[in-house]
């Protein structure tokens, strides 16, 4: 299986010209470095590739930060791979970033109510509609974080925050005149002057933390309940999610090197019978 896996990779990346034997050896070599089986980092390693994500002998370096994440939140590199890629890809990050990302999704699972393998097949829907309205990637993780701490589940925290997102880049009659008050024309120039979080402060400050309020300013339930859920009392849950986020990279240099020496398969098969 390992073997048909490495012939699909030579298959998808003749360009690179990396041979079998460049391949087996450099997955290989992750494997025992990580503890994590080699079937896993050579499908990692194809979704990489298949998603135009690396080219060639660069794939290496994103499997290893993949890698490190991977064995950090006890899920596999393929499902490591899938969020940061995802993220990567949505949010038009360079390459070069693949740490930070890493450090911050780290950090949005240690504070959220969420599970990096929750996030793997999702987080990719948020970073078109943030780009758009010029939401980082920190913002979004930090409002994902919020919306799960209270105690929303991870899907419907992604579907929250698209909503929220959506009625800002098309806003109701209210929410324009709102934006009207605040000197804006849109909801992209309120971003852009205030950032999410002050944005979030000025609705929870507009709507008084008044469900039927909040309903007139978002005009469907999805994203009245997302925008409720972080402009009112979680408009301070949410800039404390992200002020730690912005400091992301101190606790995930911890966190890998406490997981340094922890044999991943026994660790994992230990937590599950618990």
């Amino acid at each position: 299986q390992f073997q048909t896996k490495v012939a699909e990779l030579r298959t998808i990346s003749q360009s690179a010209d990396l041979t079998t034997r460049q391949w087996v050896e450099g997955l290989s070599k992750l494997s025992i470095e990580f503890g994590k089986p080699q079937i896993d980092l050579a499908e990692a390693a194809y979704q990489s590739l298949s998603n135009q994500v690396t080219k060639g002998e660069e794939t290496f370096e994103f499997l290893r930060s993949n890698a490190e994440l991977a064995r950090t939140t006890v899920v596999s590199v393929t499902q490591a791979l899938d969020a940061s890629s995802g993220v990567i890809k949505s949010f038009n990050l360079d390459l070069s970033q693949q740490h930070h990302v890493a450090a911050v999704l780290f950090k949005t699972v240690e504070l959220g109510r969420v599970k990096l393998d929750e996030l793997s097949q999702t987080i990719g829907r948020v970073g078109p509609f943030a780009q758009s309205l010029g939401i980082s990637f920190e913002e979004a993780s930090a409002a994902i974080a919020t919306l799960t701490i209270k105690g929303i589940a991870a899907h419907e925290a992604i579907t929250l925050l698209t909503n929220v997102m959506l009625h800002l880049i098309k806003p109701t009659d209210e929410m324009k005149k709102l934006l009207a008050e605040w000197g804006v024309t849109s909801g992209q120039q309120a971003l852009q002057a205030f950032r999410l979080g002050g944005v979030l402060q000025k609705i929870a400050i507009a709507a008084n933390d008044d469900t039927k309020a909040f309903g007139e300013l978002f005009g469907e339930l999805r994203a009245t309940k997302g925008g409720l859920t972080l402009a009112a009392d979680g408009a301070n849950a949410f800039a404390d999610s992200l002020n730690k986020i912005s400091d992301a990279s101190i606790s995930y240099n911890k966190a890998k090197a406490e997981f340094q020496d922890v044999n991943f398969e026994k660790f994992k098969s230990e937590t599950e019978k618990v």
